[in-house]
């Protein structure tokens, strides 16, 4: 199954850039028609050019600066300023050897010459630039102004090893259009604060707006006058209320008077997370009055805010300009959890994975283009930059919507790995996102994005020792193919174990064969290699970047997790060991019977394993996957820890958000049977209600717990042939939002016997 791209009302090109080039050995920088404070900018940027590429051979020039010199075939690229063109905007023209890049201030220059420098083909070999090539922007056609990520100052107070890396990381952010970053998660420790004002030197220095998300109670801990202060820049402060902070106008009040002593245009942001139904109205109405209206400038909308980014937008006052907080670096438990991801990937890799999803990002920024949801744009959260590519698509499509992700993907690919590896490294970005939707036992896209992977190893050698990005998305692709010949190993061990206990023999020959086939050792000499590869990747990726910095959240980068099970394999061999100890025949003929039955509802039956991938047939989607990416509407699939206590299809869940519901539907039912059914739930917060055709309530509001619960099902919602069950939580709740998870469901004929016990 292959994710489509939600449709928009932007027309989106194949591509954007040029289609001729020639080789040069020099580029030579004319800074001389640039406004004077971006000259330093410009020489940064050309020094992390010949920093990144193999060749190098770019040099800044002007009349006041001796140096460069002329190679063989030099390409000459210039600045024209015109006060005409629009803010922000630029135009540049490529002809021979000859670039110009036209702008109407600073910004627009400066972004001129990035997109051009997009274009550079660099490779060990030679150097080719634009030729014949036009291309323009106007700010007027990008999706939002503000394009922003977070770093988060843990495990290193500026997120990276040394200062020098975050700059760079900084300055290749701005190639794709970002244009602010803010610093997380803030610690309190006597060394912050000087890392805070070193923070706001480096976002000065590489052209960033710099904005600091701190909670209230954090803010409490810091001489904020002083901090300000010692602080070159700050543009923005975001104190969240809820999900790591609470509203406190006290605090916000005094923290946005502080900064603005020092930095005139420094805003107060807040946000109105985890709150319940109730107390949102009560925060609205505040924010009509003027302690708030004067003192808060804008609204964030983030993860755990009750309602769609839609409907928030009409319910916040006229004067406050809204913000989104995008989660785009968790794949599950998450804002945007990846659609219907399998178990496989779930239990290996948790929350914090190396997961590019440019078609899922894409999608998901169009949708949220300042049509029906005007923002002035994104800080995005994060938590390292495992998720740079996504980074790289939410900033490369809000600043130029008029191109096609791929182009952007290929953009990414030339820039960081160079021309001669563009092809597969953009081919291997968009694999790897094919490669986690579906059944991993049938998706045929991970050999596909494996035999890329392997190409990349062959042809960039070179770019693969010292780029921890091709090493992150390379170390991904091991990863996937050596876990899905685990899975299906497994899934063929336990069809044949399933298949040894319904024979007809003795129930200790049956429990024999069994154990036999389960015990079959999945690893071959082929996939102890794939994960070798994985390791020393692993372990390359520190060396180059520091694990630590990858993944905030998981510094082994998912090492820990890769044999974690992903079969029922474990599960059945320890029941077939229980039962093996059992006395008689016939408790051990009775267990067995018990243990094939699981899935059994019996004559006229159903059984509905809801978290099943590919998406079970019972489960009710209200609208499309793709106009829904942050599940309000639609449930959303929980579980990411194996437990060997258990089935797989019991330890996964579905639940639903705030006001939202879980629907589950079973057709073809027997219009005189008396119908029983048999929930798993699996736990949550909050009290859930289950009834039946939107009449009969089979559960009263009751507080979620994780168990097996019964209930009779009134045979006036059966007789029709069709039963929608439907769960809800109590309306108005706060928090995450998060409840009726449900698992598994049986519906089965009361009158006939079960082994469903």
């Amino acid at each position: 199954m292959k994710l489509a791209v939600f449709a928009t009302l932007l027309a989106v090109p194949a591509a954007w850039g040029p289609s001729k080039f020639v080789p040069v050995d020099t580029i030579l920088v004319d800074s001389d028609g640039l406004p004077s404070g971006a000259s330093s900018l410009l020489e940064s940027h050309v020094s992390r050019y010949n920093a990144r590429t193999a060749k190098g051979g770019m040099c800044v020039k002007s009349s006041s600066k001796v140096g460069c010199s002329a190679g063989k075939t030099t390409a000459k690229v210039s600045f024209e300023m015109k006060n005409s063109a629009s803010k922000g905007g630029f135009e540049v023209r490529s002809s021979d050897l000859d670039h110009v890049v036209s702008a109407g201030d600073e910004s627009g220059a400066l972004q001129g010459f990035l997109a051009w420098i997009r274009q550079v083909r660099w490779s060990a070999k030679e150097t080719q630039v634009p030729t014949d090539w036009t291309a323009s922007h106007s700010s007027d056609k990008e999706l939002w102004g503000l394009r922003g990520h977070q770093y988060s100052s843990a495990p290193h107070a500026q997120m990276f090893r040394t200062m020098d890396e975050m700059k760079d990381y900084t300055l290749d952010q701005a190639v794709f259009g970002t244009n602010q970053i803010e610093m997380a998660h803030i610690s309190t420790s006597s060394s912050s604060y000087d890392h805070l004002v070193e923070f706001s030197s480096a976002m000065k220095d590489t052209g960033m707006n710099a904005s600091l998300w701190i909670s209230a109670d954090k803010a409490a801990a810091f001489d904020l006058d002083k901090l300000f202060k010692d602080m070159k820049q700050l543009d923005s402060i975001f104190m969240p209320g809820g999900d790591g902070g609470t509203l406190d106008i006290k605090a916000a009040t005094a923290a946005r008077k502080s900064c603005r002593k020092y930095h005139p245009g420094c805003t107060m942001w807040i946000s109105l997370q985890e709150l319940s139904a109730d107390d949102m109205d009560s925060i609205i109405k505040d924010l009509q009055t003027s302690t708030w209206k004067d003192n808060i400038d804008g609204i964030v909308f983030g993860p755990h805010v009750r309602v769609p980014l839609t409907q928030f937008v009409k319910m916040i006052p006229e004067g406050f300009p809204i913000r989104q907080y995008p989660d785009i670096c968790h794949i599950a438990g998450a804002q945007f959890a990846l659609n219907f991801l399998s178990h496989v990937w779930a239990f290996t890799h948790q929350r914090q994975a190396v997961a590019p999803s440019p078609e899922f990002m894409d999608s998901i920024v169009r949708q949220r283009a300042n049509g029906s949801t005007p923002t002035i744009g994104v800080g995005a959260y994060s938590e390292g930059v495992g998720d740079d590519w996504n980074k790289a698509v939410w900033s490369g499509v809000a600043f130029q919507p008029y191109r096609s992700v791929k182009n952007i993907v290929a953009d990414y690919a030339r820039y960081y790995f160079g021309a001669d590896l563009e092809e597969t490294a953009a081919g291997l970005i968009l694999g790897l996102e094919q490669n986690w939707i579906g059944d991993p036992a049938e998706n045929k896209e991970i050999t596909k994005t494996f035999a890329l992977a392997q190409k990349l190893e062959k042809d960039g050698k070179d770019v693969l020792e010292k780029s921890w990005r091709l090493q992150a998305l390379v170390k991904r692709a091991y990863n996937d193919v050596y876990q899905q010949r685990r899975y299906v190993c497994g899934l063929e061990s336990v069809a044949g174990a399933m298949s040894a206990l319904q024979r007809t023999w003795s129930a200790d020959h049956r429990l024999d064969e069994a154990e036999k086939s389960l015990e079959h050792d999945c690893v071959d000499k082929t996939m102890s290699s794939y994960k070798s590869r994985v390791l020393d990747l692993a372990s390359a990726i520190n060396k180059t970047l520091g694990a630590e910095v990858l993944q905030t959240q998981d510094k082994m980068l998912n090492i820990q997790l890769i044999d974690e099970p992903v079969s029922d394999v474990p599960f059945l061999l320890d029941q077939v060991k229980s039962i093996k100890k059992l006395k008689s025949d016939d408790d051990k003929d009775k267990a067995i019977a018990k243990l094939t039955g699981w899935t059994d509802p019996g004559k006229d039956g159903f059984y509905a394993a809801l978290a099943s991938v590919p998406q079970s047939p019972n489960l009710v989607l209200p609208v499309s996957l793709e106009s829904d990416p942050a599940r309000y509407i639609n449930p959303t699939i929980s579980g990411d820890r194996y437990h060997s206590s258990h089935w797989i299809s019991s330890q996964r869940s579905v639940f639903e958000l705030y006001d939202s519901s879980v629907v589950v539907r079973f057709e073809g039912l027997k219009s005189s049977a008396k119908y029983k059914l048999r929930v798993g739930w699996g736990g949550g917060s909050g009290e859930v209600q289950l009834s039946a055709n939107k009449k009969s309530i089979l559960q009263k509001y009751m507080s979620a717990t994780s168990s097996t619960k019964e209930y009779s099902v009134p045979q006036s919602e059966t007789k029709g042939g069709t039963l929608e069950l439907e769960c809800q939580q109590k309306p108005g709740v706060g928090g995450s939002g998060r409840s009726c998870y449900i698992s598994e469901m049986w519906l089965t004929v009361e009158s006939e016997e079960s082994v469903i016990v």
